[in-house]
């Protein structure tokens, strides 16, 4: 949106505003960009935790066929068992 002004006002537009409005727009600018890195930052995390979460589950997929194999058939009724 920045673009924006210096093509519908000419440069000198922003020569001439008082510092306190320059200050405030820099201020603005500064808040979106934490925002942004902010929102990057989360996403990087949220990310990262749900492939931990993926990586815990087939390590427990891998730890019930152990305890429980298929071709037993003992093994298969404490699962259905465990899992009522």
């Amino acid at each position: 949106m920045m673009s924006f002004f210096p093509a519908a006002f000419g440069l000198g537009f922003f020569l001439n505003l008082p510092q306190f409005y320059l200050q405030k727009i820099k201020n603005q600018l500064h808040k979106l960009k934490m925002v942004s890195i902010s929102l990057f930052s989360q996403e990087r995390a949220l990310a990262a935790s749900f492939a931990d979460f993926v990586e815990y589950g087939l390590l427990l997929l891998q730890n019930h066929r152990v305890l429980f194999p298929a071709d037993n058939e003992l093994a298969c009724e404490k699962l259905e068992y465990l899992l009522r």
